[in-house]
């Protein structure tokens, strides 16, 4: 098993902050990165102690990132599998 999962950061995050994009790929090891003309933005697939454990040959599931602008921290909240955020314990 692996700690593995799937993000989406927005362009204008990335352009427009990077102190907090630094902060939210810290720990990580980015496996893939997929630009989303149609989100504009970047999804990537990474591993690292922030995400849940998955079996092998699973599917990695999709998180979002939460960036306090108050005091840095960075949390990743796991979706339901009916695709609803931020209902899983926040992990980071």
């Amino acid at each position: 098993m692996r700690c593995m999962g799937r993000f989406f950061v927005g362009e204008k995050f990335l352009m427009n902050d990077q102190h907090g994009a630094a902060r939210i790929f810290q720990g990580m090891v980015v496996l893939q990165a997929d630009h989303r003309y149609d989100r504009m933005g970047t999804e990537y697939l990474a591993t690292g102690e922030m995400f849940d454990e998955i079996p092998e040959g699973e599917m990695a599931p999709l998180y979002d990132v939460v960036v306090d602008e108050a005091d840095g921290s960075v949390q990743f909240l796991r979706e339901r599998e009916d695709g609803q955020a931020g209902t899983n314990a926040p992990r980071g």
